[in-house]
């Protein structure tokens, strides 16, 4: 189950309480704005972009513009993460070679061919999803040989999957996982 965001870590971030955020931003009119107007008036807080979105989109599901797990544009996500043993080339290497068996990404068939980019700090893997969907992994290097892997499924359509979908995502990462250390299952 998708939870909404947690103000007492918003307080805690930002040392303002949330029910000073709230009536800041019922007061700028914030209830009437689009998110990204909303998280425009929280920046002249002098806050940082992460914590403007974070508190754009706690407000907005206090007020009922967005139910939890719901992005600004009405379409549903799931987010996960998982550690997983091996460089991060490995293990991005070991999913491609996943997917191309008859796995399907949460059990949708891939549109096109997914494709792979990098950064400094983390590797890529995106595809389309029959039904519309998009899946992006990231894959960053962390201490003693392990990488975190880092999985956006978006533009879903409603919350009915939701719980289904993430239940997937976390079997996909067990079988990454399986597979990455083939001794330890």
């Amino acid at each position: 189950m998708v939870k909404p965001i947690d103000t007492a870590k918003i307080e805690r971030g930002t040392g303002r309480g949330w029910p000073v955020w709230r009536a800041d931003l019922d007061r700028l009119g914030a209830a009437k704005s689009s998110h990204g107007e909303i998280v425009d008036l929280i920046r002249k807080q002098s806050v940082s972009d992460w914590w403007a979105q974070t508190i754009a989109v706690a407000y907005e599901q206090q007020t009922g513009k967005r139910v939890p797990g719901q992005g600004s544009d009405g379409r549903f996500n799931v987010s996960l993460s998982r550690t997983i043993e091996g460089e991060p080339a490995a293990v991005r290497a070991l999913w491609r070679a996943l997917c191309e068996t008859p796995l399907a990404v949460s059990g949708k068939e891939l549109v096109g061919s997914p494709t792979q980019s990098d950064t400094a700090k983390r590797l890529y893997w995106r595809c389309q999803l029959a039904g519309g969907s998009k899946v992006a992994l990231s894959f960053e290097a962390k201490a003693r040989s392990k990488t975190l892997v880092g999985v956006n499924h978006d533009g879903l359509a409603s919350t009915v999957d939701l719980d289904q979908i993430r239940a997937q995502w976390i079997e996909h990462m067990e079988q990454l996982r399986t597979a990455m250390t083939p001794g330890r299952a």
